[in-house]
């Protein structure tokens, strides 16, 4: 064993301070599993009120003190115990001096002491990383009658130390750290301020000697386990050392590292206690943020990690790009709206990729709650559940009503209504109806846009509103008068008590047209004067179009990725609608009932519509040149 100390010649070969192992546990090994890979230390300072008494005058012989100049009465000024290493993966040639307690009796009726790390100091090193044993280098410096400034400087130079490079010795836990610098520091401006008040002084004694902090050999969370601990008595090299055996009443199966310091029942002897444990790497919650640095970071962040980990890591990777896409729309929205060029094509992407990220993220949850997975890895999944709610609040906010944007306001509750689907057994029909007016907003942000993407969440919306409207249909239906005096007054409000309820208006106005006796050469006319005009007014453009379709698809493919995926929706319309148009205008009439001749009349200018959005917004970002004459009403 090493040791340093100031002390006259005439005894320092046979008196020095030490420290020796009285006792370790367990008795037999512990198993630690494969995945337990990460390695903490945790240093005690027990009865640390008792390492002053060791410096007392009485602690010392007779010639000692007469050596020292001290008398039996007297007692330490000043008191610090500091620990050194050198950490296994950081500035390994240079050594860490941590403070674990400071004492301080100038002012006997404001006597005062500093408590340091006191707990973990080695956390979450890889175990691999280890290719001997830690030694941790314990410090004592004890002032006896108000000596030299050297301790307060000692103490500066240790405070230090600790700026420089114990940031990084918190590794995983920086509380711990930010503690302990905020306790020093208000203890070192007292201290550092007595220099000038200290004249001269008479003995100052200093100790070193070795514990170890982690031994390679043997092997705070719900996943810790603790593996070995070693108890240490502080004492003169010239006493006898109280064998104990406070430790072994510890069971291996519930054991954590603060149990074992308050097993130690002897108060009248100064220990230091060292608690080894083995943990798997922390899945913390940390707090999710859109932007690039967040993004990077996660992007690898299950290299790190057991393979026991890597699916729920991987998966919370692509549903977190998932949202920041979604981040990415919403922003482009509202830089193109402050430019004058609103794109409701970037509001519906982000629509879109936002229920990907709530569906996705549901069935995960619903995956780690069931019992096909293990105990152990569901608890694991907390820190990613927790990680997805707050990123859910995030998705939330991006469509916040605080700048009043009308289309933003819409796309929130048009979110809220595809992801939060109701049951309609039992609910009334204006229940049912204020739903179906929810969902209708997705197709009013649409409206004119030319568009209605084959997207999961427009999809999901078209489903649950198919849903919504047939539920009410039946319940309308089960309410048509017998009368037939009454039956047309009450299809006229249905229309009116619910314009958005598609089917409810088709089925009201079918049966309205056929009390009307509207005959079938009234649409045969109609539909046969509007596919002539139609013909007449578009049909050239129409073959002109087509024909530049190939270009139109290689000026999108040099577009960049977010670019490209805006204008695809486009594009994709106006080729979808052009072939609705002719495919409608094309129809014979002669053998049709009313209702298809009615759907084709819809069919035409719903088509025309969309065709004249799409070409202008496909003109407005520069794919097409100007096509007014594609485009006239």
């Amino acid at each position: 064993m090493a040791f340093l100390f100031v002390l006259p010649k005439s005894y320092s070969q046979v008196r020095y301070l030490t420290a020796d192992e009285t006792e370790s546990w367990p008795k037999q090994p512990i198993s630690i599993p494969d995945d337990y890979n990460r390695i903490s230390s945790y240093v005690y300072l027990i009865n640390k009120d008792e390492l002053p008494k060791i410096f007392s005058g009485v602690a010392y012989t007779k010639e000692e003190r007469q050596e020292l100049g001290i008398k039996a009465n007297d007692k330490p000024d000043f008191l610090q115990v500091s620990i050194k290493i050198k950490h296994p993966e950081i500035n390994k040639e240079t050594p860490i001096a941590i403070p674990l307690f400071i004492y301080d009796m100038r002012d006997k009726n404001k006597a005062k002491s500093f408590s340091g790390l006191n707990g973990m100091f080695l956390n979450d090193i890889k175990s691999e990383s280890l290719s001997s044993n830690i030694v941790g280098q314990i410090d004592i410096n004890a002032l006896i009658s108000n000596s030299s400034a050297r301790f307060w400087q000692g103490v500066a130079k240790i405070s230090a130390d600790l700026g420089k490079s114990a940031v990084s010795l918190a590794m995983g836990n920086p509380k711990i750290l930010v503690d302990l610098k905020a306790k020093l520091s208000g203890y070192l401006d007292s201290g550092i301020s007595a220099l000038n008040n200290l004249n001269g002084g008479q003995r100052e004694e200093n100790h070193t000697f070795f514990i170890s902090l982690v031994d390679r050999q043997k092997g705070q969370e719900f996943d810790e386990i603790v593996t070995a601990a070693r108890l240490y008595q502080i004492h003169w090299s010239t006493n006898e050392v109280q064998k104990s055996n406070f430790l072994a009443r510890i069971k291996a199966d519930n054991a954590l590292p603060a149990s074992f310091g308050t097993s130690v029942s002897n108060k009248t002897v100064p220990y230091i206690l060292v608690v080894e444990s083995r943990t798997r790497q922390k899945l913390e919650v940390g707090t999710p943020v859109f932007d690039k640095e967040y993004n990077n970071k996660i992007a690898t962040e299950y290299e790190s990690f057991h393979i026991n980990d890597h699916d729920m890591l991987l998966a919370y990777r692509k549903n977190y790009s998932t949202a920041y896409n979604a981040y990415t729309y919403i922003n482009a929205y509202k830089s193109r709206l402050a430019a004058g060029q609103p794109d409701i094509n970037a509001i519906t992407t982000a629509i879109d990729f936002s229920y990907q990220f709530k569906t996705s993220v549901q069935a995960e949850n619903e995956k780690y709650e069931s019992d096909e997975v293990s105990e152990d890895i569901q608890k694991r999944y907390y820190a990613i559940k927790d990680r997805y709610s707050a990123i859910d609040v995030l998705v939330n906010n991006l469509y916040g009503s605080a700048d009043q944007n009308n289309e933003l306001q819409r796309a929130s509750r048009i979110l809220t209504a595809i992801t939060n689907p109701i049951e309609t057994e039992g609910l009334s029909k204006d229940k049912l109806y204020a739903e179906i007016t929810k969902l209708n907003e997705y197709d009013l942000l649409l409206k004119n846009t030319g568009i209605q993407p084959a997207t999961p969440s427009y999809q999901e919306c078209k489903r649950l509103r198919q849903d919504y409207e047939n539920r009410l249909n039946d319940m309308l239906t089960a309410e048509m008068p017998k009368d037939e005096s009454k039956k047309n007054a009450f299809f006229e409000r249905t229309k009116v008590n619910y314009p958005s309820c598609v089917g409810c208006v088709n089925f009201a106005t079918s049966q309205l047209n056929g009390s009307k006796g509207l005959r079938k050469a009234q649409l045969t006319k109609q539909y046969k004067e509007l596919s002539d005009k139609e013909y007449d007014q578009f049909s050239s453009c129409r073959k002109n179009i087509e024909k530049m379709f190939p270009v139109i698809s290689q000026r999108i493919d040099s577009l960049e990725d977010f670019d490209k995926r805006v204008v695809i929706e486009s594009y994709k319309s106006l080729k979808e609608n052009i072939g609705k148009w002719k495919e409608f205008v094309s129809q014979k009439p002669d053998n049709a009932q009313p209702e298809e001749i009615d759907q084709w009349i819809s069919g035409i200018t719903e088509s025309r519509n969309r065709i004249r959005y799409a070409i202008k917004d496909l003109v407005r970002k520069n794919i097409l040149v100007q096509a007014d004459n594609c485009i006239a009403e």
